[in-house]
């Protein structure tokens, strides 16, 4: 890593006219596919040719849109992509046994990039990286071959400024084959481990190289580019002795059993094993789990089961015989509903049905679960199965894009920005969950005078309403690109702030803000117009105090 010269950065703002979209028009269609991509593929500096190049849509859903443009590069590296919509997408190329350097933790490889309206953008270069590889053989305990089984590597550490990528829950690429062995390509360099999920008596466990059932018993590997390392087996443990755990659920209060209830069965971390929930809870409650082998284990009626329940968890042991006379005293659940109000839309098609939204609700304190449900056509809501405590809201859209912002919730006309509090058994009703439906947008760049920035710095942009008690989030954040660029959709009408970040990527995925102060200043947008923003940085040496790490 460099050694930075301190910077400081002082904010100013620059605002353009707001442009308005014409009326009846969507923004999409505002937006035109008038932009133009050109770039080159090279690998070692020199021209890679044949390389297929898809630009995909930027968004914080998992998974990412399918690409929006296809291209394959020239005998010279060369590429080019036409008719291309204004907006925030992901630049990648397709090489299996390569990587570019990620900017951006949603991609493994690639470029995040930023369209104006109109643009021709010329000059993007995406450097591939002949990655490493990994490959070893997984084996039962007899030492037969296991087939088909999805391997997972996972980057612990890179030897670059490589930012790690998000954990995704999916298939992963790399499988073994009829022998039992796997191949795991175009890896950056870095520390990895490696492991598999396998299933043993109906229930998931992991195990990582070299037989460890923990991730923090796994052995580190050492990859460097291009280079191949070996004999990385995995052994499945043996199929041990399996036990059946049973009891019932009561209600604390009368002591009678109570019926058709989710339970949920939770191995400890040396147990490995995920969540399960009991294949039934019969009319006297009753309970069975089955195939449970030794460890420790905690049963419960989760909160997020949407139950009128909930309990504290039961902890037992299996050590070398059947569990039974289990007993979860649960108690009645308190309850939050109430309705979803659309504030700020102009589309219709916006209110006509609010079914695509999804209210949750968590502890304000933080921890736990979120406990989601969907809102019906007409808005209306209720969560149930909540223990006493102080919870807050969040507001989601099974749109494709999120245009729906939580403003704030109501109880009893008054607005709650530090959560809402429910007592024991408290039904608490007539709730107004205040969203505003936003098109509006903020084209933004940060211009540097004064000098020049480091050239691995990034800036996290981060937006929220100025004008609504408790500042909520109005957009996604989004990381400017490395011209600067940034761009933030599906705003509402009203004062936002803008917060920019700088920060430096680390080796290990994590993001450090030194001696770089965030700016903030605060915008008025316009739903369904777009307003331009221009940061302007000043870089002055002098005018910087080190700040103690």
């Amino acid at each position: 890593m460099r050694i930075f010269t301190p910077i400081a950065i002082s904010g100013a703002i620059l605002l353009g006219a707001a442009h308005e979209i014409p009326a009846g028009l969507s923004y999409a269609a505002w937006q035109e596919a008038t932009c133009a991509i050109m770039g080159r593929v090279t690998i070692e500096n020199e021209a890679a040719p044949d390389i297929a190049v898809v630009l995909q849509p930027a968004s914080s859903s998992y998974p990412l849109p399918p690409p929006v443009a296809r291209a394959t590069t020239d005998k010279e590296g060369r590429f080019k992509m036409n008719g291309v919509a204004a907006g925030r997408y992901y630049l990648i190329p397709l090489a299996a046994a390569y990587f570019a350097p990620s900017e951006d933790q949603e991609v493994e490889s690639g470029k995040p990039i930023t369209l104006m309206k109109g643009e021709n953008l010329d000059g993007i270069e995406l450097k591939l990286i002949l990655g490493g590889v990994i490959t070893g053989r997984v084996t039962t305990a007899g030492g037969y071959p296991v087939i088909g089984k999805d391997v997972y590597p996972t980057l612990i550490e890179a030897r670059s400024p490589h930012l790690l990528p998000k954990a995704k829950v999916a298939g992963s690429k790399f499988k073994t084959d009829d022998r039992g062995v796997y191949r795991a390509y175009g890896l950056p360099a870095g520390r990895y481990i490696v492991g598999i999920h396998n299933y043993a008596r109906n229930q998931q466990r992991e195990t990582f190289y070299p037989n460890a059932n923990e991730r923090a018993s796994a052995s580190p590997i050492e990859v460097m580019a291009g280079k191949v390392v070996e004999n990385i087996d995995i052994k499945l443990p043996p199929i041990t002795n399996a036990y059946e755990v049973s009891g019932r659920v009561v209600d604390e209060a009368t002591g009678q059993p109570i019926p058709k209830i989710s339970v949920r069965c939770q191995g400890d971390a040396k147990s490995g094993v995920n969540p399960r929930g009991a294949p039934s809870v019969n009319e006297r409650g009753e309970f069975i789990f089955t195939d449970l082998t030794p460890g420790r284990y905690a049963v419960s009626v989760p909160m997020y089961s949407l139950s009128e329940y909930y309990s504290d968890e039961v902890d037992f042991e299996v050590v070398d015989q059947d569990v039974s006379g289990l007993e979860i005293k649960a108690r009645r659940a308190s309850s939050l509903s109430g309705v979803v109000v659309i504030e700020g839309a102009r589309d219709p098609g916006a209110l006509s049905n609010l079914s695509h939204l999804v209210v949750s609700v968590s502890k304000w304190s933080g921890g736990g679960f979120s406990v989601p449900v969907q809102a019906s056509a007409d808005g209306r809501f209720r969560i149930p199965g909540l223990p006493p405590d102080k919870y807050g809201f969040s507001i989601a859209s099974k749109m494709e894009r999120q245009r729906f912002w939580l403003l704030g919730v109501e109880r009893d006309g008054v607005l709650q920005p530090e959560g809402i509090e429910v007592a024991a058994g408290e039904q608490a009703k007539g709730l107004r969950v205040i969203v505003a439906y936003g098109t509006g947008v903020v084209r933004g760049q940060v211009q540097v005078v004064g000098g020049s920035l480091p050239e691995d710095l990034r800036f996290d942009v981060y937006i929220s309403r100025a004008d609504v008690p408790g500042k909520p989030r109005s957009a996604e954040h989004v990381v400017a690109d490395a011209r600067g660029r940034f761009l933030l959709e599906g705003l509402t009408d009203g004062e936002h702030e803008i917060s920019l970040s700088p920060f430096i990527p680390l080796p290990n995925g994590a993001k450090r803000g030194t001696r770089w102060p965030q700016v903030k200043q605060t915008v008025s947008v316009t739903s369904g117009a777009e307003t331009p923003v221009t940061f302007v940085f000043n870089v002055n040496p002098s005018n910087v105090k080190e700040r103690k790490q």
